[in-house]
């Protein structure tokens, strides 16, 4: 196919679920202060946050409690790898919780909000939605599936 005649074939306006328009980005800590593959805890408006940054300066957010105990300790925890997948692994009953998905890998049903995370002029800053509030403050896991 020509570059004249690919030109000319519409492409779909993709565009990005409603939520993801009314995001407020928080800065919660100066990314140069992030040790790699160790956790911190954060407040963004109120939500507990577990940041971390991984070797390679990969940088992931999720809530920071531990659905399993209820308390907020996710950051205190060990960052593993199972092949490519990172994980933290909680320090009160060690379960291991995905980072990208916020999935348990010893309980597939059971699994934590992830939030978006972003580096802009050196400060970290994390997305917060009115869902992942109601989520990560409620007094019960959240099972895979269901909304945050």
């Amino acid at each position: 196919m020509s570059l004249a005649l690919a030109s000319l074939i519409p492409v779909p306006l993709i565009r990005p679920p409603e939520e993801v328009l009314h995001v407020t980005w928080i800065p919660v800590c100066r990314f140069a202060d992030l040790v790699p593959d160790r956790g911190v805890a954060a407040l963004a408006e109120g939500v507990p946050v577990a940041i971390f940054r991984l070797t390679g300066d990969e940088i992931h957010a999720i809530a920071a409690r531990d659905p399993f105990c209820g308390a907020n300790v996710l950051s205190r925890g060990l960052v593993g790898s199972a092949g490519d997948l990172r994980y933290v692994a909680s320090p009160m009953y060690k379960q291991r919780f995905d980072l990208v998905t916020g999935t348990c890998l010893e309980d597939l049903a059971v699994r934590v909000p992830v939030f978006p995370v972003r580096v802009a002029k050196g400060i970290v800053q994390v997305a917060i939605r009115s869902h992942n509030r109601r989520s990560s403050a409620g007094g019960r896991p959240v099972l895979a599936g269901q909304a945050g």
